[in-house]
């Protein structure tokens, strides 16, 4: 999806997020070039090279990233479930001989860390958002 969006945008993607691929793209081939010099040939790379580099890079952390979210919504759902279907609410305040916390501080630090990245987008939702908000309400600036 990077790929496409790179290649089929013509630019706009780039000019939006402040990014300047083409001069990165230069700098690829350069450095390239440098290595091949060695041989004395010399090669010239389109720019999708340098967007198919963009795409690898996103595939690659997104799909290191889903074992952990996984792992975390599994365990969040066991947690969650155990709290809920359990009658009694003495064992969520009792603590395990070594354990730190109770079940019930558990159960809140899980919704904790399962809320803490919506409350850090929205501390970044102008700066994600703002530019493209504005364009669509037709305002240059925020008159707050």
């Amino acid at each position: 999806m990077v790929w496409c969006t790179l290649v089929y945008s013509e630019g706009a993607v780039e000019q939006f997020l402040g990014i300047k691929i083409a001069d990165h793209h230069e700098q690829l081939v350069k450095k390239v070039n440098q290595v091949f010099a060695l041989g004395g040939n010399k090669v010239s790379l389109a720019p999708e090279f340098t967007y198919c580099i963009y795409g690898l890079v996103a595939a690659s952390l997104s799909f290191l990233i889903v074992k952990q979210n996984i792992n975390f919504a599994f365990y969040f759902f066991v947690y969650t479930r155990t709290a809920s279907n359990d009658g009694s609410s003495r064992y969520l305040e009792a603590k395990g001989e070594g354990h730190r916390f109770s079940f019930r501080q558990l159960i809140w630090m899980l919704y904790a860390n399962f809320m803490a990245p919506l409350f850090v987008s929205f501390l970044f939702m102008h700066e994600l958002t703002g530019s493209l908000v504005m364009s669509l309400l037709g305002l240059n600036e925020l008159s707050w």
